[in-house]
């Protein structure tokens, strides 16, 4: 047999020739029987199996000593994409730096794959200096949000250059900062390999800490829109519609053209808001978010009905920026810097004026009040203990994403400030014998790839019962029947004037039920088991003879009580059976945090009551015009934080009503400690016959 030029072919030859032919045709048929199982992706390289991508690459380790991506199926190198503002005021538009980590097959142009972004300012270290210089009133969001021209690229490169010439330092570095302690230290920069179960799967991943930190430009602008639509132009270059360039000085520029343009991003608290505010935008490209335990409510997680949370921390919001500022650490342009800590000085400054109240500085960072332009599908998860970032986050961010259309799932777990537990342990499994792993898995794979899994018949809300600590799929979250409770009749005094000597002592009250003259007590019998659903307002009609400036602080808690010890779970609010909190330990399984108890704390609320019409939402908080008329009744609505928790038969269910507690710091079950002292030197009175309890019922 003869070949186009001519040659003979020997007979051996051509029966190996048709062997392996018929050898790969017998694997490609094995491999696509069964429809949608086992095949690969011609557009992607993945070999889809089951509904999800499956292992297909080796995932070097990228912290390690020397590192470089010779030999490596994933290339890992930096861009500096072109942000449209100059926050830092130096004539030229902010450049924040990105992590990339792709399939090697991408970037060389065979294949183009979906990519998995995290943006979060902690990713670049943080700090706890106080970097503040002398307030700066020019430096308002109106005159950060200058735009210079964009730069005019000299030259182009591409993926495999800059992967080629990449300096495994951009990502594993080292600087020395101060501790909460006090002390100096020097902290580790790891959060390469997090994703390194997707990287293996086929997916490239992309990490930003976004303005003002390690590396980039600009200035951390904490909750700002500046700080999310920097985040937001990253998902532009990923989609093809914005420039990044290889370094921040040389402008050779640089495109994703390695990217199908669907991009998912994922968080956890922090870098959760920042999931949600970028998909607020309707930012082309963003398919889908993974929004776990954020504070999408700026105002509410500082702030509630007009009261500062922690009173320690007016200008929270500054020291936060100052915790993120990793960008002191460059050594780069000494102006810039100093532009940086008068930002921080002006920060502090507007945020100390609101004192609890919502003004024009939380306007700027209200990202739920006004209607989403959302087009992605959203899977929000929320721990019902979670004493930092409250469970109503998750409720007024469910309600806009919902009114948007949106498709969203949600996971609400016993757990803190924690993601729910996960691993491989089939005690972990949440839904259909998946684990929480399993689920971002079907997640990802459902909406960046289109493919047809269990992804599509999730349920509305997976719960995790506060009783047995199984999952099951719930009605709709906020369904409860409003059922009222009166507190009774005749009014309660609540002496101030006697005061105590901490709020220890005020919890060990509500926590063992005891009517005392700081803290009034209401109690229900439970006689049939009911679940309470959605958030509690409590009505309250009170007069004070409280005639000073200031705030009037007055928490409510909901207790459930039995005399016989019940189960209930939680997870420590310090995560120490954790590895990281996007990998788990796999032998961690609910049984290790169940605990009994005779009283359980379900829920908190905390009002200023010279804020008389501050209600749950954020805007509704402004600041009054007139102070309260001593000896007045005032008709008050505290919102405790949304549940959904059952009540046993036989129970008690308990109200208490105080002054001096503050919410934030209320343990999930006994013993808070690490209360403020409140001075008390006024009474209240609350007039029973005309307050009660909405408790949303199903």
């Amino acid at each position: 047999m003869n070949n186009k030029s001519g040659k003979k072919i020997g007979i051996g030859i051509l029966i190996a020739v048709v062997s392996v032919a018929l050898i790969i045709a017998v694997v490609v048929l094995i491999i696509t029987r069964g429809g949608n199982k086992g095949y690969v992706d011609s557009a992607t390289g993945m070999l889809i199996d089951d509904g999800v991508p499956q292992p297909i690459y080796n995932v070097t380790d990228s912290m390690a000593e020397g590192y470089t991506n010779e030999g490596s199926d994933i290339l890992r190198f930096v861009v500096y994409v072109e942000t449209d503002y100059d926050t830092d005021l130096d004539g030229k538009r902010d450049l924040v730096k990105a992590v990339v980590q792709v399939p090697k097959k991408a970037a060389a142009g065979e294949v183009k794959v979906p990519v998995i972004y995290e943006g979060s300012p902690y990713k670049a270290g943080t700090d706890y200096r106080e970097y503040e210089g002398e307030n700066d009133s020019r430096l308002t969001e109106e005159n950060l949000k200058s735009s210079p021209a964009p730069r005019v690229a000299t030259g182009n490169s591409d993926s495999l250059t800059q992967a080629k010439n990449a300096d495994y330092h951009s990502w594993n570095y080292t600087f020395p900062v101060k501790s909460q302690q006090g002390e100096e230290q020097e902290v580790f920069i790891d959060g390469m390999k997090d994703y390194d179960d997707s990287l293996s799967r086929g997916y490239a991943v992309v990490l930003s800490a976004g303005l003002g930190t390690y590396d980039s430009e600009g200035i951390e602008c904490c909750g700002s829109s500046m700080e999310r639509d920097a985040f937001k132009n990253i998902v532009e270059w990923l989609h093809g519609d914005r420039a990044a360039y290889t370094n921040k000085t040389d402008n050779i520029r640089i495109d994703a053209n390695w990217s199908n343009g669907k991009i998912g991003m994922t968080g956890f608290s922090y870098s959760a808001a920042i999931a949600y505010e970028v998909a607020n935008t309707g930012v082309a490209g963003l398919e889908t978010i993974i929004a776990q335990a954020g504070p999408y409510s700026w105002y509410d997680y500082v702030n509630s009905q007009g009261m500062v949370v922690d009173r320690g921390s007016f200008d929270y919001m500054s020291s936060l920026s100052s915790h993120c500022a990793s960008r002191f650490y460059n050594n780069d342009s000494p102006e810039s810097l100093k532009v940086y800590e008068r930002y921080l000085g002006f920060l502090r400054q507007e945020a100390n004026k609101a004192r609890g109240s919502y003004d024009d500085f939380w306007a700027s960072r209200d990202f739920v009040t006004p209607a989403t332009n959302c087009h992605a599908s959203v899977l929000l998860v929320q721990g019902l203990n979670d004493t930092n970032v409250k469970p109503k986050q998750f409720d007024i961010v469910r309600d806009n994403l919902k009114k948007a259309g949106c498709d969203v799932k949600s996971i609400i777990h016993q757990g803190g400030h924690s993601m729910p537990l996960s691993g491989t342990s089939s005690s972990n499994a949440l839904y259909d014998g998946h684990t929480y792993d399993d689920i971002v898995n079907l997640w990802f794979s459902r909406y960046l790839l289109g493919l047809n899994n269990k992804a599509n018949s999730l349920p509305d809300v997976m719960w995790q019962s506060n009783i047995t600590g199984e999952y099951a799929s719930i009605s709709d979250w906020g369904s409860g029947v409003k059922t009222p409770l009166k507190l009774g009749d005749g009014t309660y005094t609540i002496d101030g004037n006697k005061g105590i000597g901490s709020n220890e002592d005020l919890m060990e009250n509500v926590l063992t039920g005891e009517n005392t003259d700081i803290a009034a007590c209401y109690a229900y019998d439970i006689p049939d088991s009911i679940t309470i659903n959605g958030k509690i307002p409590v009505h309250l009609r009170i007069k004070s003879d409280f005639a000073e400036d200031g705030e009037l602080p007055l928490e409510v808690y909901l207790v459930d009580c039995c005399d016989k010890p019940f189960d209930t779970y939680i997870i420590p609010e310090d995560n120490s059976e954790y590895v990281s909190p996007t990998t788990f330990n796999d032998n961690v399984s609910m049984a290790n945090y169940q605990v009994k108890t005779n009283r359980k704390i379900i829920s908190s609320g905390l009002i200023n009551l010279q804020n008389k019409d501050a209600g749950y939402e954020p805007a509704s908080s402004i600041k009054p015009t007139q102070k309260l008329e001593s000896g007045k009744y005032y008709d008050y609505v505290v919102y405790l934080q949304p549940n959904y928790y059952t009540l046993q038969a036989g129970h008690t269910l308990e109200l208490y009503v105080t002054t001096s507690a503050s919410a934030d710091k209320v343990q999930p079950t006994y013993n808070p400690v690490d209360y403020y002292k409140i001075p008390a030197k006024w009474t209240l009175n609350i007039d029973n016959s005309a307050s009660f309890i909405e408790l949303p019922v199903l």
